[in-house]
């Protein structure tokens, strides 16, 4: 069983390499032509009220991360996932199922997320999460042309 917990700022350097190590994954399945070492966001995770850096723990130790956007109250998406990442020794073990519902419960309102359309793992992850979660299936749409396409989720959360 996962447990969540708010990053504090003396955890930036957990946080920094466990992105580094998502954003690295991910290019190299998407053949991204991003640097994972220049995440643009990083820094404002501490920073700014409406953003918010989550660390994924088993016993104690952190082994994966979520990084959530909270926008103004009469925003059509209240909350946006930016991230979520679990490291691969943990997979498939409901892990990343239990973080999305913790992080649902912490966060009710509306939602969305996107993930890129190649990564179809994903893409069927949060499918079945999102589902599995809110009792409900996501409004999916896909964003983009070709190869830069996104599937984006959006959904409720009471």
């Amino acid at each position: 069983m996962s447990k969540l917990r708010l990053a504090d700022a003396s955890e930036r350097p957990i946080v920094e390499a466990l992105l580094f190590d998502y954003l690295t994954e991910l290019k190299a399945l998407v053949c991204g032509d991003w640097d994972p070492a220049a995440y643009p966001w990083l820094d404002v995770q501490w920073t700014d009220p409406q953003r918010h850096a989550l660390l994924v723990c088993v016993a104690d130790e952190p082994v994966g991360l979520a990084l959530i956007r909270t926008a103004p109250e009469d925003s059509e998406d209240r909350h946006e996932l930016a991230e979520l990442y679990l490291a691969p020794a943990h997979r498939g073990q409901g892990l990343a199922d239990d973080a999305v519902a913790e992080i649902l419960r912490m966060f009710p309102g509306s939602w969305k997320l996107a993930t890129h359309q190649r990564n179809q793992r994903a893409v069927s992850f949060w499918t079945r999460a999102i589902a599995t979660a809110t009792g409900a299936p996501p409004e999916v749409t896909v964003i983009g042309p070709g190869e830069d396409a996104r599937v984006r989720f959006r959904f409720e959360v009471t």
